[in-house]
């Protein structure tokens, strides 16, 4: 008996275009995730406010802004010296996914990232999606802050940018944030993009959820 695909699958599936998002019916090997970023060195962004995330929100352009989707969710990583070296250690090395058995993101050394997700849940993963993105410079790294991030690329169904902090408090505390910006891409994108809000949220509270387990579970 066939599984019927949630209409959030068909989406993409409709959606999909040549050297764009990509999908698999099965969880793509690191030698397709290689591919794919290969291909993205010359792929333009798909939007016009790359760097947002070095902002603070009170300099950002209203007329960008208030077009956006904001999503942002902090959590504390511990206290002290050693979760504050295993946490910047995490984001430098693009790790803030390590343990999720459904989620990923991949940087190449040219600085070609590529996201990954089961759709439409977890839980039912009958499709997997590679979308193409590229690293932004904030040059955020120093003292008791670090930060990296990555924006949208063409072919992809958002257009935005995601920045993933890790910063310590005067009391010691280590905390990681994740903030995300974005809007619908295309027609098509803008359509759909009501939809996606679940599933966008899903993805950002899974980092936090393995970064929590990076570090915390390293303390223990």
């Amino acid at each position: 008996m066939h599984r019927a695909i949630h209409p959030l699958a068909l989406t993409f599936i409709v959606a999909v275009q040549v050297g764009a998002t990509r999908l698999y019916f099965r969880r793509p090997s690191k030698v397709q995730i290689d591919a794919m970023a290969a291909s993205l060195s010359n792929r333009q962004y798909n939007h016009d406010f790359v760097g947002i995330g070095a902002l603070p929100e009170d300099q950002e352009p209203s007329h960008v802004a208030r077009r956006l989707r904001v999503i942002r969710h902090t959590v504390n990583l511990g206290r002290g010296n050693r979760s504050w070296d295993v946490a910047r250690a995490a984001l430098l090395e693009w790790r803030m996914h390590d343990g999720s058995s459904w989620s990923a993101i991949h940087r190449d050394r040219s600085g070609s990232v590529v996201t990954l997700a089961a759709l439409p849940h977890p839980r039912i993963p009958l499709l997997w999606v590679l979308n193409p993105c590229r690293e932004v410079d904030y040059s955020l790294n120093a003292g008791d802050h670090c930060c990296v991030g990555y924006a949208t690329l063409k072919g992809h169904l958002i257009a935005g940018e995601e920045s993933m902090s890790v910063y310590r408090k005067a009391s010691g505390e280590v905390c990681f944030e994740v903030l995300s910006r974005s809007r619908g891409a295309n027609l098509f994108g803008r359509l759909i993009f009501l939809g996606l809000a679940k599933t966008q949220d899903r993805f950002f509270r899974e980092q936090c959820r393995c970064m929590q387990a990076l570090v915390i579970g390293d303390d223990r």
